[in-house]
């Protein structure tokens, strides 16, 4: 077969897609690496190993370390709220003053939701609504989620409505530690642990 400039030609264009498409077929439409960002959201959410009734036990500790902080309310360090008896005293008279970030409190160091179902069914994209008022546990609100028990270890806002729960979409993100963000009153992270 004798070669011409545009079977060359052909050849160097089907050579060049060869040896491109695997270096461009793990980004996504932007460029990045699409296992740099599931990493990412895998680090986001904690650690991958499976611990009992489908949490994570806090990184560098064991279940046992992360039942003995929730035993102990490892959430109440650093002057953070200490909770009341009824919904009324869960909420706050001054939030700037009475909210605790996790670092505030020593860091978070209860159970974590896998990974794999912290990105399906948790994070900004999302929102739930509580629906009926949290039931009071140890003196803080509880409420469920996605299989999982939650405790508000913050008061919520005084600007708040007392009814938030049913009316306002919210969700659960991970920044240090568990914050239940409302979407209708940004700017008010309020602290919460799993629970057992």
């Amino acid at each position: 077969m004798k070669s011409t400039p545009l079977s060359r030609l052909f050849a160097l264009a089907l050579l060049g897609a060869v040896l491109v498409l695997p270096a461009v077929a793990g980004k996504d439409k932007g460029g990045q690496d699409e296992n740099h960002g599931s990493k990412k959201r895998a680090a986001h959410a904690g650690p991958q190993k499976q611990a009992h009734k489908g949490h994570d036990a806090h990184p560098g500790h064991s279940t046992q370390q992360s039942h003995d902080w929730q035993k102990q309310r490892g959430w109440q360090r650093g002057g953070a709220w200490g909770g009341h008896d009824d919904w009324k005293g869960g909420r706050a008279k001054h939030w700037r003053n009475e909210h605790r970030t996790w670092a505030q409190r020593g860091g978070y160091g209860g159970y974590y939701v896998p990974g794999p179902q912290f990105n399906l069914h948790f994070g900004p994209r999302h929102d739930f609504r509580i629906q009926s008022r949290p039931v009071m546990h140890q003196g803080y609100p509880r409420f469920y989620h996605q299989g999982h028990s939650f405790l508000l270890v913050d008061p919520y806002p005084e600007t708040w409505e007392t009814g938030w729960y049913k009316s306002d979409d919210v969700y659960i993100d991970y920044n240090d530690g568990y914050y239940l963000h409302n979407r209708r009153r940004p700017g008010f992270p309020l602290a919460v642990t799993i629970i057992q």
